[in-house]
């Protein structure tokens, strides 16, 4: 898995399709990286919510990788 992202000029992830990482990169990137935002705490928060709904909800035995 990438342990960093890579953006292009204009600020958009490359390669433009999709991209394999984790969860703390993510965090590190949109939430901690932006450490004047007043919204992107919450919002992480509420995705990884959102995240453990979906796998508690799940049958046995399926597996859940994520939604972006």
């Amino acid at each position: 898995m990438a342990n960093d992202l890579q953006f292009d000029k204009l600020g958009y992830l490359t390669p433009y399709s999709a991209i394999t990482t984790n969860i703390e990169t993510l965090e590190r990137i949109f939430v901690d990286g932006f450490i004047d935002s007043t919204t992107r705490r919450n919002l992480f928060d509420a995705y990884q919510q959102y995240n453990t709904q979906i796998k508690n909800n799940l049958p046995d035995g399926e597996v859940f990788t994520g939604v972006l």
